[in-house]
């Protein structure tokens, strides 16, 4: 009545059930129905077990017709039993000793017996209590603690031999709530120290049996017979009672039983049976039989039907009352499943209303999330009848074949397949159709509207109605054309690659690294290990093992996540031959990582590698002995390495030398013009030679460097090798040579200025001294002349005086004159000749010391023509302090000769420090020296003023030889009628100390222009 929801108007069929479960819990039905049907099964047993009751009940009032004995005669066969039972039983061992805790005189080999006895005995409640007694009356053992203190009764006959005593009942007070007397069976103990027959006993073992209950000890423990209180161990051969526990009216008056019944049913057919009967009392028993293994015995035990009937009607009471319980409380879960389907149809009625249009909402986005999905997929969709015709797919799916929308709706897909695909195809869809498979996946060809084949990837499934009939299928088709290109192009590179190593002379092979089973083996390995590889282990092909090689490296190679390829070098100590192998994982056609061996013949290389590494051991040799300087760079300009004679040098450990560039050994400007030859040998390629300074630990030389590019065998340069050795005694002698060049064609030009002067300004004072000698050779001659005759000598006396008064002084005069001007000459050419002869005497001279001794030697100079000169303080240098006193003293003299006529003579002399020189400057406020006589003022024999000033022009050389010498600079500065600047540069205090050992100036100083030689000075 709650399958269906009441419908609104205008709503047709059922009400569509809500969102969750379909109904209420189904375990309170469940649980009902369970308990309904445990309800109906203990009934049925209530009534079995009635039915049973009824059996035993008119089996025991069949029993209570059999003949009746009297209690006398049972009392009395009864005990006769009991003895004879008991009296074999005192004869065992087993009674001989009872229990571990007895007397020491208790048999030892007879405890265990003992204990098992006694503990079977436990096992009937109806037992009452067993007792030993010593021989004293002491009680040692109770299992019932009814007796602890001393028995006033001892059995008669205790003391005796095993034969005389005689087993006896005999009674005991309880006092417990019972029978006033137990029945008690005295049972004599053998000692341990004489256990023969005629041995006196020890004390006796007391059984105590309810007289009542008439229940008796069990000798054999059985778990088959627990529900029995009475037994008989009877003997298999004679059909003799060996003990009894009860009377049976089936055997009263004799002992020997027709056991041939009982024997055969029980040991040939089911090992036990029941028989009925009646007790010594003439209660009906139900009984059974069964056999002891190992024993000539079997045991036939009983039980009253009262007690059975009893047991029956209480468990049938039991049963009847359960399920009555059960089917109320079955009942109340039918009444609480009922009302709880009730509210739980209300709930839903509600809730389906709430939900309803959360559930159209939903339902429509859901729709329309399908449509996008299905219309914009990256993959073709499309949907196929059980016929195998198209209803729906996407734009994707009409790309992939070229196809439109139109052509492609109804159209069987067969048609679109290629011919060797369909097969396949209709095989996995129809196994779809009879849902043999879920669904399936498969590669397939389709014929494209243009007619080439299109590979894609088909994912398909079917869509069943909840009839079962298939509606359509939904196939994913997945362009795969550019995939399978791509395969069939590695396939084809995989090709040509076995054909490479096909014809690759190294040994190749190909191993799987779980099953060490050889994959692929080239023709080079298979003329050595053969062609029966396929199939087989990669150890025992190659080296004839049947284990894995010790030097296996797959191990190595697939250690950890990621596999990595190693290579290793080894000797086949048979062949002598050096191999390098190199293992590397890679991917095999099933996409599963297998190892790659590749074993080239290397002994030709390592040959090769030793006789590389004693060549390169000899150029180490050479290069770290040769007194030559190497070192090695690379593209960035840093060093490499070096020998050991350029560490030297710059003092670094080779270790610490790698990284390193010539900025940090070398002076900033000396590494920029190392770094700048290094950058040219990069850019052009070629080999260069240099001339250069090289500075280290203080001392500067001239080294010849010759660097060349290193080439790699592609030919690009990857640094640069250089070399270079000191050539400070060469570049000595260079310019020393030079020097001398210089000094001789200085003194060329000066013995052709001599030559000159010789030719010309010697020659006018010799043409004058000739000249007026021939007029004093014809005054002579005209003197003689008039002195032959008196007459004409008086007659021309007066020209005679003329001529001696007149023109002998005057042409002696001019002789004088013309031999002094030679003298001095000649004298000038000396004092030249010897300046630049005399060896320098090098020391520190003061300048003002100098100055203060020119002023001394030209003080009457300097007061006859009123000159002002000022000394300001001057710095010392290094030189010949004679030659630079006649250096300033020319100057000096120069000065206060060309001084000017309209104005007071100033001289002013200043000195400074400039870049490693001293710089001197003698200014004067002279005529001044023009323009374009400033270069011919340093001349020999030049003067400026010869009219004015008299001089030979040999002043300004003899500066300028002193300069010269000194490794100085000279230069003028000057304007025609405002004076003029001379300057001097001589070398500063402390002069750069070469590796040769002398002294030099660090090198001219600018400021004035470079002159090659002074001259023109004019000497005083």
């Amino acid at each position: 009545m709650y399958r269906f929801r009441h419908r609104k108007q205008g709503q047709a069929g059922p009400v569509p059930p809500r969102n969750g479960p379909a109904g209420p819990s189904l375990v309170p039905l469940i649980t009902g129905l369970l308990l309904f049907a445990l309800a109906i099964g203990i009934v049925v047993h209530g009534w079995i077990l009635k039915e049973r009751r009824d059996f035993l009940e008119d089996l025991n009032n069949r029993l209570e017709l059999t003949t009746e004995l009297k209690a006398e005669q049972l009392i009395q066969w009864r005990k006769e039993r009991l003895r004879d039972g008991l009296s074999i039983l005192a004869n065992e061992t087993v009674v001989e000793g009872l229990v571990d805790w007895v007397d020491d005189s208790i048999v030892p080999e007879a405890r265990w017996e003992l204990q098992k006895w006694l503990q079977s005995l436990r096992y009937f409640y109806d037992y009452e209590d067993v007792l030993l007694v010593h021989e004293d009356g002491n009680v040692l053992y109770s299992s019932s603690s009814l007796f602890k203190e001393r028995l006033p009764i001892i059995p008669s006959g205790l003391a005796e031999g095993i034969e005389q005593v005689e087993v006896d009942l005999f009674s005991l007070p309880t006092g417990i709530d019972s029978p006033s007397t137990l029945l008690c069976l005295a049972i004599p103990l053998v000692s341990k120290d004489s256990p023969s027959e005629t041995s006196p006993a020890r004390g006796a073992l007391l059984l105590t049996i309810n007289p009542i209950n008439q229940l008796d000890p069990l000798l054999v423990e059985s778990e088959h017979f627990e529900e029995f209180s009475r037994s008989w161990l009877v003997e298999l051969s004679g059909g003799r009672l060996v003990y009894w526990g009860s009377d049976w009216t089936l055997f009263p008056s004799h002992p020997d039983l027709p056991i041939a019944p009982f024997r055969e049913h029980v040991m040939n057919e089911s090992g036990s049976f029941h028989i009925y009967g009646r007790n010594a009392v003439g209660l009906p028993v139900r009984g059974a039989a069964v056999s002891i293994p190992g024993a000539p015995w079997f045991v036939v035990t009983s039980v009253p039907l009262q007690i059975e009937i009893r047991e029956q009607r209480r468990e049938a009471m039991e049963s009847v009352l359960i399920g009555v319980c059960f089917i109320l409380i079955a009942g109340c879960g039918v009444i609480i499943y009922h009302r709880t389907f009730i509210l739980d149809a209300y709930c839903r009625e509600l809730e389906w209303q709430k939900d309803r249009t959360l559930m159209a909402r939903k339902l429509f986005e859901s729709r329309q999330r399908y449509k996008l999905a299905f219309d914009q997929a990256a993959v073709g969709i499309v949907q196929i009848t059980p016929e195998g015709i198209l209803t729906r797919f996407n734009q994707r799916f009409c790309h992939i074949l070229g196809y439109s929308s139109v052509e492609l709706l109804n159209k069987p897909i067969d048609d679109l397949t290629h011919p060797r695909d369909r097969l396949i195809d209709e095989e996995l869809f129809r196994g779809l159709l009879d849902r043999k498979i879920p669904n399936y996946n498969v590669q397939k060809r389709y014929i494209h509207k243009s007619g080439h084949v299109v590979w894609v990837n088909l994912t398909v499934a079917f869509l069943f109605d909840p009839a079962g009939k298939p509606v359509h299928s939904v196939t994913i088709v997945e362009d795969i054309s550019e995939r399978k290109a791509l395969e069939e192009e590695l396939e084809h590179q995989r090709s040509q690659l076995l054909t490479l190593f096909d014809g690759i002379e190294d040994n190749i092979y190909v191993a799987d690294p779980n099953s060490y089973e050889l994959l692929y083996i080239n023709p080079s390995l298979q003329k050595v290990c053969g062609s029966d590889w396929r199939g087989r282990k990669c150890h025992k092909v190659l080296f004839g093992v049947d284990a894995p090689c010790s030097f296996c490296t797959i191990p190595r190679v697939f250690a950890g996540d990621m596999p990595r390829a190693i290579s290793w070098e080894h000797e086949n100590l048979e062949t002598k031959k050096w191999f390098r192998c190199i293992d590397k994982p890679i991917r095999w056609t099933n996409g599963n990582w297998v190892k790659l061996h590749i074993a080239s013949d290397i002994t030709d290389l390592r040959w090769a590698i030793a006789a590389v590494r004693q060549s390169e051991a000899k150029y180490r040799l050479l290069v770290e002995n040769i007194p030559q300087k190497i070192f090695v760079k690379d593209r960035d300009l840093r060093f490499i390495s070096c020998n050991q004679n350029f560490l030297a040098d710059i003092d670094v450990d080779i270790f610490n030398l790698p990284g390193k560039s010539d900025y940090d050994f070398f002076p900033r400007l000396l590494a920029d013009r190392y770094r700048k030859d290094d950058q040219r040998v990069l850019e052009t390629g070629e080999t260069i030679s240099t001339e250069e300074p090289y500075i280290t630990n203080r001392h500067e030389y001239w080294v010849q460097t010759v660097k060349t590019p290193l080439k790699d065998d592609f030919g690009y340069i990857t640094g640069i090798l250089g070399i270079f050795w000191d050539i400070s005694d060469r570049k000595k002698a260079e310019q020393e040579r030079q020097r001398l060049l210089l000094e001789l064609e200085r003194k060329n030009r000066e013995q052709a200025q001599i030559t000159y002067i010789a030719s010309h300004d010697l020659r006018s004072p010799l043409v004058n001294i000739q000249g007026f000698s021939h007029e004093l050779m014809l005054s002579i001659e005209k003197i003689q002349s008039i002195m032959k005759t008196a007459q004409v000598v008086t007659d021309r006396l007066d020209e005679l005086t003329i001529i001696l008064a007149e023109e002998l002084p005057e042409a002696l005069h001019f002789i004088e004159t013309s031999s002094g001007h030679i003298e001095r000459l000649l004298a000038g050419i000396l004092q030249y000749y010897r300046i630049g002869q005399i060896e320098l005497k090098w020391t520190e001279v003061d300048l003002n010391a100098v100055l203060e001794d020119v002023q001394q030697i030209l003080q009457f100079v300097i007061i006859e023509n009123q000159t002002d000169i000022t000394v300001e303080r001057l710095p010392k240098c290094q030189g010949d302090y004679d030659q630079i006193v006649q250096l300033f003293l020319n100057l000096l003299g120069n000065a206060i000769k060309y001084r000017s006529r309209e104005r007071p003579c100033r001289i002013r002399i200043a000195g400074w420090m400039d870049r490693g020189n001293c710089i001197y400057c003698v200014e004067d406020n002279g005529v001044g020296i023009p323009q374009s006589l400033q270069s011919e003022i340093f001349e020999l024999f030049h003067r400026l003023a010869p009219e004015q000033v008299q001089g030979e022009g040999l002043g300004l050389p003899i500066v300028q030889t002193i300069v010269a010498r000194h490794r100085g600079r000279m230069w003028v500065e000057s304007q025609a009628g405002l004076g003029s600047k001379f300057y001097v540069s001589l070398p500063k205090l402390q002069p750069v100390v070469r590796a040769s050992g002398e002294k030099i100036a660090l090198g001219p100083v600018g400021g004035g222009p470079e002159w090659g030689s002074v001259e023109g000075i004019v000497d005083l």
